[in-house]
């Protein structure tokens, strides 16, 4: 084995493509180092642990892990369970894990209910004491798994908890085992909840201020109609003390998270999220992403505004204070409604921007080069290097195609390089094609958007101007 340590990198690639039983290709990634590296992404993966429980039986896979040795459960670092119609596969070893049985294969729902899967993981995930990132789609109590996790998995830096549409469960039956005492997340940065039916209240927020103490991503979806939002959906059905009383909980739970720099809020519904007072910077004093499918202006204030240097929203034209505001806002994706245009919104966009996507513009101009003087709204945007998303508005061709004599015209303005497409739609939700486009770009880009930490490098593919005019 000593001698395999020195190999060059080219034949260790070669030795493991040679290796066809998965046996030894999971010695070889427990015992050997140099081997583990490479081994993970080619045959095993086997740090990352994917259970899709619409496929399985809710004791099959967990049956198998609990037989393995506990060195081997204690090298995962990825846990998702999943309960998905799609076939996302596994990523177990198949030397661990057999075929998915063939009576699960087709089922469109979750093939067991919540408490029944999560019971029959536990004993699994407990002796998982490396895990730094855990996620799970199925229906859950929020706060009992949160106090298992922190016993169990102490160094998780990454959570994501949500309920799974599909389920004939709406409700998130309590776990019926002792929980243990729950000690803080130190290491947790990023935490994403989703649409949870035993409701984000005053509890809920109270013990995630104290488990949660240093997270930097947030991200939080009430898209359905009986989900409940981050405030217990308090609008509408309770009196103005109760709401203030809601608020109140919530920005002291923003306030003893002093470290968000990012944040995201998917809300479906007008009254998804209602509070007596905007966000402001004494409640985010960090916060410099944001993403979210309402009005900035509902959501947000000005001067918490001024602040942010990504941004992903809807833009009205009550929103043009908050987008004169925005004096350091370098990278953005704007959703226009019909109260504003193209034109409006460039005159008003901040001078610092460097990159911009507007994914949806009116729908009665088919080019940009029906705006009146557009050249004359991109030179005095001094900063802006990349445009995407108003070259072409309907039906947008593989090669991306601009009239001729605009595209003479932009090649002149001096800091514009780069020209792109809308969002490309087949990165972004798959779950929402029910909705209808103008709902699905929202919630897609919102998620694009975050996902890619606002890089719109990472969200779009860029060309170069010099590159359109010469094809």
């Amino acid at each position: 084995m000593q001698g395999l340590l020195n190999l060059a990198e080219e034949l260790i690639e070669h030795i493991i493509l040679e290796i066809y039983s998965p046996r030894d290709l999971l010695y070889l990634a427990v015992t050997c180092r140099a081997f583990a590296r490479r081994l993970i992404p080619y045959h095993l993966q086997f740090r990352i642990l994917r259970v899709n429980m619409g496929k399985h039986s809710p004791q099959l896979p967990w049956e198998h892990l609990m037989e393995q040795p506990r060195f081997i459960l204690s090298r995962y670092r990825k846990v998702e369970i999943l309960s998905s119609r799609n076939d996302i596969g596994l990523s177990l070893p198949f030397c661990i894990l057999p075929v998915p049985l063939e009576f699960y294969t087709n089922r469109g729902m979750l093939t067991a209910d919540a408490e029944e899967t999560i019971s029959a993981a536990l004993p699994v995930i407990i002796q998982m004491s490396n895990l730094v990132s855990f996620t799970s789609t199925c229906t859950i109590h929020l706060l009992s798994l949160l106090r298992i996790l922190s016993s169990s998995a102490p160094n998780l830096t990454f959570l994501e908890l949500h309920s799974d549409p599909y389920s004939s469960e709406a409700t998130g039956a309590e776990l019926t085992f002792t929980s243990p005492p729950w000690r803080p997340f130190h290491n947790l940065k990023e935490l994403r909840l989703y649409e949870f039916d035993d409701h984000l209240s005053k509890e809920v927020c109270m013990e995630l201020t104290v488990i949660t103490p240093n997270i930097i991503c947030l991200e939080i979806h009430a898209e359905t109609d009986g989900s409940i939002s981050l405030e217990d959906s308090i609008h509408g059905k309770y009196s103005i003390d109760e709401l203030e009383d809601a608020t109140a909980v919530v920005f002291s739970f923003f306030k003893r998270h002093p470290k968000i720099s990012k944040l995201a809020l998917h809300l479906q519904r007008n009254n998804a999220l209602s509070f007596t007072q905007m966000l402001n910077p004494d409640v985010l004093p960090g916060l410099c992403k944001f993403a979210t499918t309402r009005p900035i202006q509902t959501i947000i204030s000005s001067s918490l505004a001024s602040q942010l240097t990504h941004v992903c929203c809807i833009f009205e034209a009550e929103s043009l204070k908050h987008l004169r505001a925005m004096d350091n806002i370098t990278e953005c994706v704007a959703h226009l409604d019909d109260t504003i245009n193209s034109r409006n919104f460039l005159q008003k966009d901040p001078k610092k921007i460097q990159k911009l996507i507007i994914d949806e513009i009116d729908p009665h101009l088919d080019t940009i080069g029906c705006i009146p003087n557009f050249v004359e709204v991109i030179w005095d945007l001094s900063s802006l290097t990349h445009l995407a998303g108003v070259i072409h508005v309907d039906q947008i061709s593989e090669d991306i195609s601009i009239p001729g004599k605009l595209h003479e015209e932009l090649a002149t303005i001096p800091a514009l390089t780069h020209i792109g497409r809308p969002l490309d739609h087949s990165l972004t939700f798959r779950g929402v094609s029910r909705r209808s486009r103008r709902e699905y770009n929202k919630l897609g880009s919102v998620s694009l958007f975050f996902r890619k930490e606002g890089q719109l490098d990472n969200v779009i593919e860029w060309i170069k101007i010099w590159k359109s005019i010469d094809t």
